[in-house]
């Protein structure tokens, strides 16, 4: 099962997003991301969130979808990925949750290493999600990848990329290794113990 999260952050390119949803199982609107459900011409299947940045239009609109979950210790996506995983997905895009706020972009790329299944954030220019072991990656030669150790990392190795790292390096938790590129249409990324970000950026 394929799961998309909308949240309410920025959405630049309606077609690339229309593209993503058609692909998918189920809907689920994180909040004010029901607004960008009615620009985007998709219904959604549950609105979820404490209802602080929705708009009185698609309230009215979606009120028989809306879960209405008022805890302030999470956020809105973190309270959609929670119900995504109770759906048992094989796999969830987020849409929307890279924004003008700084705060909000970083609180959702970093609650992504909560959760065990398989999370991808995604726009037009970039897909970001945390490996902690194997991962091949594809793209395009020239892509950029960066990396940033969520924990303590054990035995990292690259391959495909055109900066390597020395076999089984170990980092720290905050370790970063940015602007590294793609040498084809795959890489890989393994590590033995540990969480990574993987962020890769798009050739124009």
């Amino acid at each position: 099962m394929k799961i998309a999260i909308i949240a309410n952050g920025t959405i630049k390119s309606n077609k690339f997003h229309k593209d993503i949803l058609k692909g998918t199982d189920a809907i689920i609107a994180a909040d004010g991301g029901a607004d960008h459900c009615i620009r985007l011409g998709v219904s959604p299947d549950y609105v979820i969130g404490d209802l602080d940045s929705i708009s009185k239009k698609s309230l009215k609109k979606f009120y028989k979808k809306i879960i209405h979950d008022k805890g302030q210790n999470s956020t809105d996506l973190q309270k959609a990925l929670i119900f995504a995983w109770r759906m048992a997905p094989d796999e969830v895009i987020v849409l929307g949750a890279i924004g003008e706020r700084i705060d909000h972009t970083m609180a959702n790329i970093l609650c992504l290493g909560d959760f065990s299944f398989n999370i991808r954030v995604m726009d037009e220019n970039n897909e970001i999600e945390i490996i902690e072991n194997k991962k091949t990656i594809k793209g395009k030669k020239g892509d950029i990848i960066s990396i940033i150790a969520l924990t303590d990392v054990e035995n990292l190795n690259y391959s495909g990329l055109k900066y390597a790292v020395k076999r089984d390096f170990n980092v720290y938790a905050g370790w970063l290794g940015t602007s590294n590129e793609m040498l084809g249409e795959k890489a890989a990324i393994t590590l033995k113990k540990g969480k990574l970000i993987l962020m890769r950026t798009k050739v124009k």
